[in-house]
This record gives C-alpha cells, structure tokens and sequence, in this order.
C-alpha cells in the first residue's frame, strides 16, 4: 500500500514539474499569436460580477419578489439602502472600467473617467423609481387583461391603448448619458 502512494506521489511530482513549461508555451501562444484574449491593466467585468448587478436591479426594482432575504417594514429600509449602495458601487466601477478600456484601447486624452462613471452610475439609480412605476402600470394592465372575458384579443388590445407608454413614463435619461442609440425621438 506505501507503494502505491509512492508511486501516485511521484506520478503527480513529475507531471507538476512538467506544468511550468506547458504554462509557459500558453502563455507564449497568448502574446504571440492572434488568439483571443484579454491581456490589459484593465480588467473586463466577470460574468458573476454582470450577474451580480442584474440581481439588484431585480431586487430594487421588485422588492421582496427577488431580495435575498426576506423584507419587512423593520428592515425594508436597511435592506434596500444596502442594495442601492452596493449596485451603485458596482455599476459605477463597470462604467468607469468600460470608459477607460475605451480611452486607453483608442488612446484618446483623459476623459476624467471615474467622475464619469460615478455620474453615469448615479444617474441610471435616479431612473429606478420611474422604471417601477412604469412596471406597476405594466403589470397593472396585463392583470386586468387576464381578468377579462375571453375576448382576449379586442380586451388586450384596448388595455394595450390606454397603458401609458415607455416614452411618457420614463425620463429620457439616455440624452443625459449621451447614448445616441437611446435617444427619445
């Protein structure tokens, strides 16, 4: 039986000593061949990390239905105010980390990144409470569709009509961001 953890352990010793040149040839293909990576001071976001702030907005935007922990008066406001500064500070940081990626990538002059990042970040958090009422109405209105008889089609269609649109709903924050593909026409 020592035999043969003697042999494992020397199996797994000649194989490890192997590894620093197998590492070496990936690190090699990496910085001299046109293979797809990511190699800069500038980290890309994580899926995890993207997965993260998707996962607040669904908190802060339909509290209770998707919070990690179960809301109540006592703790509503805690809770929240824990969530809203930990996407801030996440969004915040993805904004500034893609504006600097993007500086650096075109080498275009400072463009006070951070300041950037957080305006942007705090501005899309302002637009929470207006997107929640918009949901509201939303959510209003395909309720009263179900509830109707079964001329579904004519009954959806006018509940469809009298829905307030996303344009009168929602602020036109994208002008303020300066996201072209946005903007309310």
């Amino acid at each position: 039986m020592s035999d043969t953890c003697r042999t494992e352990t020397e199996c797994r010793e000649q194989a490890r000593d192997k590894l620093s040149a197998v590492a070496e040839r990936i690190i090699d293909h990496c910085q001299n061949s046109p293979c797809y990576t990511h190699i800069d001071s500038e980290p890309i976001p994580a899926e995890g990390f993207v997965a993260d702030i998707i996962d607040m907005f669904r908190e802060l935007l339909f509290p209770g239905y998707f919070s990690r922990e179960k809301l109540d008066p006592v703790n509503l406001r805690y809770s929240l105010g824990q969530t809203v500064s930990k996407l801030y500070d996440l969004l915040a940081d993805l904004i500034t980390h893609n504006i600097r990626h993007d500086c650096l990538r075109y080498n275009q002059s400072c463009s006070d990144c951070t300041s950037q990042g957080h305006s942007i970040a705090l501005a899309v958090m302002d637009t929470i409470p207006e997107i929640r009422q918009v949901l509201a109405s939303d959510v209003r209105a395909a309720s009263r569709a179900t509830r109707r008889p079964k001329a579904t089609t004519r009954s959806f269609s006018a509940t469809r009509e009298s829905m307030p649109s996303a344009s009168t709903g929602l602020p036109t924050s994208c002008t303020i961001w300066g996201c072209p593909c946005c903007r309310a026409s």
